[in-house]
Protein backbone atom coordinates (compact mmCIF):
# COMPACT_ATOMS: atom_id res chain seq x y z
CA UNK A 1 0.00 0.00 0.00
CA UNK A 2 1.62 3.42 -0.87
CA UNK A 3 2.38 5.11 2.35
CA UNK A 4 1.33 8.56 1.75
CA UNK A 5 1.88 11.82 4.29
CA UNK A 6 -1.39 12.84 4.96
CA UNK A 7 -2.00 16.32 6.11
CA UNK A 8 -5.07 17.39 8.13
CA UNK A 9 -7.34 20.17 8.62
CA UNK A 10 -6.11 22.11 4.97
CA UNK A 11 -7.22 24.11 3.25
CA UNK A 12 -7.09 26.40 6.58
CA UNK A 13 -9.24 29.20 6.66
CA UNK A 14 -6.90 31.91 7.25
CA UNK A 15 -4.54 30.28 4.77
CA UNK A 16 -4.14 31.41 0.41
CA UNK A 17 -5.21 28.09 -0.93
CA UNK A 18 -2.71 28.26 -2.94
CA UNK A 19 -0.60 27.82 0.31
CA UNK A 20 -2.25 24.53 1.10
CA UNK A 21 -2.51 23.24 -2.99
CA UNK A 22 0.53 20.85 -3.02
CA UNK A 23 -0.82 19.33 0.36
CA UNK A 24 -4.32 19.49 -0.82
CA UNK A 25 -3.07 17.30 -3.66
CA UNK A 26 -1.15 14.82 -1.86
CA UNK A 27 -4.52 14.10 0.46
CA UNK A 28 -6.42 13.81 -2.61
CA UNK A 29 -4.48 11.32 -4.49
CA UNK A 30 -3.83 9.16 -1.61
CA UNK A 31 -7.64 8.64 -1.46
CA UNK A 32 -7.48 6.70 -4.71
CA UNK A 33 -4.61 4.68 -4.28
CA UNK A 34 -5.95 3.92 -0.67
CA UNK A 35 -9.24 2.86 -2.13
CA UNK A 36 -7.28 1.13 -5.09
CA UNK A 37 -5.91 -1.36 -2.39
CA UNK A 38 -7.68 -4.64 -2.40
CA UNK A 39 -10.56 -2.49 -4.61
CA UNK A 40 -11.84 -1.28 -8.04
CA UNK A 41 -10.94 2.47 -7.65
CA UNK A 42 -12.57 5.70 -9.49
CA UNK A 43 -12.87 4.91 -13.05
CA UNK A 44 -11.53 0.91 -12.77
CA UNK A 45 -14.19 -0.84 -15.21
CA UNK A 46 -16.66 1.31 -14.13
CA UNK A 47 -19.70 -1.01 -12.69
CA UNK A 48 -17.18 -2.69 -10.29
CA UNK A 49 -15.77 0.63 -8.84
CA UNK A 50 -15.63 0.34 -5.02
CA UNK A 51 -15.90 -3.89 -5.25
CA UNK A 52 -13.22 -5.92 -3.27
CA UNK A 53 -11.02 -7.36 -6.03
CA UNK A 54 -9.53 -9.25 -3.28
CA UNK A 55 -9.44 -8.95 0.82
CA UNK A 56 -6.50 -8.96 2.60
CA UNK A 57 -6.62 -9.25 6.48
CA UNK A 58 -4.23 -7.93 8.89
CA UNK A 59 -3.70 -11.31 11.48
CA UNK A 60 -4.99 -10.73 14.45
CA UNK A 61 -3.38 -12.23 18.19
CA UNK A 62 -6.83 -12.10 19.97
CA UNK A 63 -10.26 -11.98 18.48
CA UNK A 64 -11.15 -8.60 19.36
CA UNK A 65 -14.09 -7.68 20.96
CA UNK A 66 -17.12 -7.38 18.40
CA UNK A 67 -17.93 -3.46 18.23
CA UNK A 68 -21.23 -2.25 18.74
CA UNK A 69 -23.94 -1.92 15.86
CA UNK A 70 -21.65 -4.98 14.51
CA UNK A 71 -23.15 -8.24 13.78
CA UNK A 72 -20.15 -10.47 12.84
CA UNK A 73 -16.49 -10.26 12.08
CA UNK A 74 -14.23 -12.29 9.75
CA UNK A 75 -10.62 -12.13 10.53
CA UNK A 76 -7.34 -13.32 10.11
CA UNK A 77 -5.39 -15.39 12.93
CA UNK A 78 -1.12 -15.30 13.57
CA UNK A 79 -1.62 -18.43 11.69
CA UNK A 80 -3.30 -17.58 8.62
CA UNK A 81 -6.52 -19.03 9.06
CA UNK A 82 -10.16 -17.59 8.79
CA UNK A 83 -12.06 -17.09 11.73
CA UNK A 84 -15.41 -16.28 11.96
CA UNK A 85 -16.80 -14.55 15.22
CA UNK A 86 -20.19 -12.90 16.42
CA UNK A 87 -22.23 -12.33 19.23
CA UNK A 88 -23.29 -16.29 19.89
CA UNK A 89 -19.26 -16.96 19.28
CA UNK A 90 -17.53 -14.03 20.48
CA UNK A 91 -13.89 -16.17 20.84
CA UNK A 92 -14.84 -17.00 17.35
CA UNK A 93 -14.89 -20.08 14.99
CA UNK A 94 -11.70 -21.20 12.89
CA UNK A 95 -13.33 -21.69 9.01
CA UNK A 96 -9.97 -22.64 7.48
CA UNK A 97 -7.12 -24.82 8.97
CA UNK A 98 -3.48 -23.56 7.85
CA UNK A 99 -1.98 -26.94 8.84
CA UNK A 100 -4.58 -29.47 7.19
CA UNK A 101 -4.91 -28.40 3.79
CA UNK A 102 -7.22 -29.78 1.41
CA UNK A 103 -6.13 -32.79 -0.80
CA UNK A 104 -8.16 -33.81 -4.03
CA UNK A 105 -6.89 -37.23 -4.41
CA UNK A 106 -8.31 -41.13 -3.65
CA UNK A 107 -6.87 -40.36 -0.33
CA UNK A 108 -6.66 -36.83 1.51
CA UNK A 109 -8.45 -34.74 4.19
CA UNK A 110 -10.29 -31.52 4.45
CA UNK A 111 -10.49 -29.33 7.02
CA UNK A 112 -14.40 -28.58 8.21
CA UNK A 113 -15.47 -25.82 10.23
CA UNK A 114 -14.91 -25.65 13.52
CA UNK A 115 -12.12 -28.06 14.13
CA UNK A 116 -12.85 -30.99 12.54
CA UNK A 117 -11.19 -32.97 9.83
CA UNK A 118 -12.59 -35.17 7.31
CA UNK A 119 -10.75 -37.75 5.73
CA UNK A 120 -11.39 -40.45 3.06
CA UNK A 121 -9.38 -42.76 1.11
CA UNK A 122 -9.15 -46.05 -0.98
CA UNK A 123 -7.77 -49.40 -0.80
CA UNK A 124 -7.21 -52.86 -1.03
CA UNK A 125 -8.21 -55.79 1.93
CA UNK A 126 -5.17 -58.60 1.51
CA UNK A 127 -6.29 -61.63 3.86
CA UNK A 128 -9.16 -59.62 5.34
CA UNK A 129 -7.01 -56.68 7.58
CA UNK A 130 -6.84 -53.59 5.74
CA UNK A 131 -4.03 -51.23 6.69
CA UNK A 132 -3.43 -47.06 5.70
CA UNK A 133 -2.04 -44.48 7.49
CA UNK A 134 -3.76 -41.10 7.42
CA UNK A 135 -0.83 -38.51 6.54
CA UNK A 136 -1.40 -35.06 7.34
CA UNK A 137 2.25 -33.86 7.92
CA UNK A 138 1.34 -33.06 11.43
CA UNK A 139 2.94 -34.18 14.46
CA UNK A 140 -0.44 -33.57 16.24
CA UNK A 141 -2.40 -37.02 17.14
CA UNK A 142 -6.12 -36.69 15.77
CA UNK A 143 -8.81 -38.32 17.88
CA UNK A 144 -11.63 -39.84 16.00
CA UNK A 145 -15.17 -39.51 16.65
CA UNK A 146 -17.23 -41.49 13.75
CA UNK A 147 -15.88 -43.78 11.18
CA UNK A 148 -17.14 -45.50 8.34
CA UNK A 149 -15.89 -48.19 6.00
CA UNK A 150 -17.33 -50.62 3.33
CA UNK A 151 -16.33 -53.17 1.45
CA UNK A 152 -18.71 -55.24 -1.28
CA UNK A 153 -21.11 -52.50 -0.70
CA UNK A 154 -21.71 -53.97 2.75
CA UNK A 155 -20.60 -51.52 5.45
CA UNK A 156 -17.85 -52.39 7.80
CA UNK A 157 -17.96 -51.88 11.87
CA UNK A 158 -14.97 -53.74 12.85
CA UNK A 159 -12.68 -50.61 12.46
CA UNK A 160 -9.67 -50.12 14.82
CA UNK A 161 -7.65 -46.43 15.08
CA UNK A 162 -4.29 -46.27 16.48
CA UNK A 163 -3.24 -42.58 15.00
CA UNK A 164 -2.02 -42.22 12.59
CA UNK A 165 -3.01 -45.69 11.24
CA UNK A 166 -6.42 -47.06 10.20
CA UNK A 167 -7.28 -50.76 10.56
CA UNK A 168 -10.30 -52.26 9.20
CA UNK A 169 -10.50 -56.23 9.59
CA UNK A 170 -12.72 -56.91 6.39
CA UNK A 171 -14.22 -60.26 6.92
CA UNK A 172 -17.00 -61.81 4.50
CA UNK A 173 -20.28 -62.66 5.71
CA UNK A 174 -19.00 -66.53 6.06
CA UNK A 175 -16.22 -65.22 8.71
CA UNK A 176 -13.31 -65.83 6.19
CA UNK A 177 -11.16 -63.07 5.20
CA UNK A 178 -11.53 -61.47 1.87
CA UNK A 179 -9.09 -59.57 -0.32
CA UNK A 180 -11.78 -56.35 -2.17
CA UNK A 181 -10.91 -52.51 -2.30
CA UNK A 182 -12.41 -50.90 1.00
CA UNK A 183 -13.69 -47.13 0.99
CA UNK A 184 -13.22 -45.66 4.22
CA UNK A 185 -14.02 -42.17 5.96
CA UNK A 186 -13.13 -40.83 9.65
CA UNK A 187 -14.41 -37.48 11.57
CA UNK A 188 -12.53 -36.15 14.14
CA UNK A 189 -10.47 -33.08 15.95
CA UNK A 190 -6.49 -32.11 15.79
Amino acid sequence: MPNFTYTRDIPFATHNPSTDQPKMQVNNNSIDDIIEVDHYSFNDQNLLSGYHKIVDLVPQVAVPALPAGVGAMLLSSTNGNLVFANAQIPAGTFLTNSNAPPVAAIKGSTFLPGGMILQWGQGNAVGGIFNDTLTYGLSTVYAAFTTAATLNNNVITNIVIASPNLTIYANSDSGSPVNALVYWMVIGIL
